[in-house]
């Protein structure tokens, strides 16, 4: 009996393991996307997409990278939830957009 909750026991650890490995991998692949995706030469590259825990309050990337980038975190099964500052501006600073806070 023992044997079998031992084997029972570290089944459910290794599955466990996995799935909370897996959705770590999902966030880092998104991460990766809009980090890649976040260039610009002026502030009319810059797009606001729509977000959401854990990709930060504003996300700003190039235009024409946008609607992948907004499917990717719509797709994504947030499970946080956080309060935001307000948004003042954004710009193109060093072929980043960068968001501005007041």
């Amino acid at each position: 009996m023992h044997r079998v909750f031992v084997s029972v026991f570290v089944t459910l650890l290794l599955f466990v393991g996995g799935c909370i490995s897996s959705i770590s991998t999902g966030q880092e692949s998104i991460l990766t996307e809009i980090e890649t995706a976040n260039h610009c030469t002026v502030k009319l590259d810059c797009q606001q997409v729509e977000s959401q825990c854990p990709f930060g309050c504003y996300v700003f990337v190039h235009k024409n990278e946008a609607a992948n980038i907004e499917r990717l975190i719509r797709d994504y099964k947030s499970t946080c939830d956080y309060g935001c500052m307000a948004l003042k501006d954004y710009n193109c600073v060093q072929n980043k957009c960068i968001a501005f806070y007041e």
